[in-house]
């Protein structure tokens, strides 16, 4: 998109290394009993991982299949931004 907000929120989403976890866009694999879904290009802005979190992050709640040790990267597409203009107020930026 040409807006200027949007072209801001761009810059400042790679300047961060907001991409350095939040891999703007992703290519589906080919699904040979889904050729609707293959080949797509999506723009989750996740990685779509499980990490291993170190001690002080561990919040021990399993949720899904990952351990209360482990956390997947959530999706950035349509986060909340704060009067800042970062995602979640600026709390893991």
């Amino acid at each position: 998109m040409d807006d200027p907000e949007t072209q801001r929120g761009k810059a400042l989403f790679h300047q961060l290394n907001c991409s350095g976890c939040h891999w703007p866009k992703h290519l589906t694999g080919t699904l040979p009993d889904r050729p609707e879904h293959s080949q797509q290009l999506v723009w989750p802005y996740t990685d779509l991982l499980l990490h291993e979190t170190c001690p002080g992050l561990t919040d021990g709640l399993p949720e899904g299949v990952a351990s209360g040790s482990e956390w997947r990267t959530p999706p950035a597409m349509g986060a909340w931004t704060g009067p800042d203009g970062l995602a979640g107020g600026g709390v893991l930026a």
